[in-house]
């Protein structure tokens, strides 16, 4: 079944942290948007609005967020949700939720399955995502360039659907593109992830786009 999320009336202000590119304040607002299953790209400008969608759902208790109180609805598949009870079902990538667990990847994803439930062993999960051994035991931070796809693998152990990127610039993503490729392509053959991408140009990632938002979406859907 293809999963949808719609937000409606929905305004907010946010300071946006990564370790890699620092903090950039920054606002989304929209009237009415929907996330499908599959790839959902949003370019712009890193404070154009992408970013701040992907961060809010990532960390909505961050307390730089500033979330406007005017009726706001969230709707998960139809049914109406709260921010909070939403961010049970996304999967932050990116290096600052990496700095938070003191586990190592073997026992967060074995943590993650049996939560889930799921049909498979910790070992398959990170070979399905090509994780090489010799990282199986380290903690996230310590595990370089492959570090989005081990967040990817214990997401997809914990059977979460939304699967939210930072916002990347040519520069950022290049050296991990066929890492991005491989996420992407691992989780929608094995089930019906809706993935979201702000990125700075729409042509970076033309191959992998389900669907496209333009952050000037974002701008012209203001009061």
């Amino acid at each position: 079944m293809e999963n949808h999320l719609f937000l409606r009336n929905f305004y907010a202000d946010v300071e946006c942290k990564d370790f890699l590119i620092g903090s950039c304040p920054s606002a989304f607002e929209a009237s009415n948007l929907q996330l499908r299953s599959g790839v959902n790209v949003i370019s712009g400008d890193i404070d154009g609005g992408g970013w701040t969608l992907s961060y809010l759902l990532s960390y909505p208790k961050d307390p730089s967020i500033i979330l406007w109180e005017n009726g706001y609805q969230l709707e998960w598949n139809g049914i109406p949700i709260t921010l909070a009870q939403l961010a049970d079902l996304t999967v932050p990538i990116g290096a600052r939720s990496a700095r938070q667990s003191p586990f190592s990847i073997k026992t967060l994803v074995r943590r993650a399955l049996r939560k889930s439930k799921l049909p498979y062993s910790a070992e398959e999960v990170l070979e399905i995502f090509t994780i090489p051994e010799f990282l199986w035991n380290r903690k996230l931070l310590h595990t370089g360039s492959r570090l989005w796809k081990c967040q990817a693998a214990i997401g997809f152990a914990g059977n979460r659907p939304i699967f939210c990127f930072p916002w990347m610039s040519r520069r950022r993503l290049d050296p991990l593109i066929v890492f991005v490729n491989q996420i992407c392509s691992e989780l929608k053959k094995r089930g019906n992830p809706i993935l979201i991408m702000p990125v700075s140009k729409a042509e970076m990632v033309a191959d992998l786009a389900d669907y496209w938002i333009d952050a000037d979406y974002f701008l012209s859907n203001r009061d």
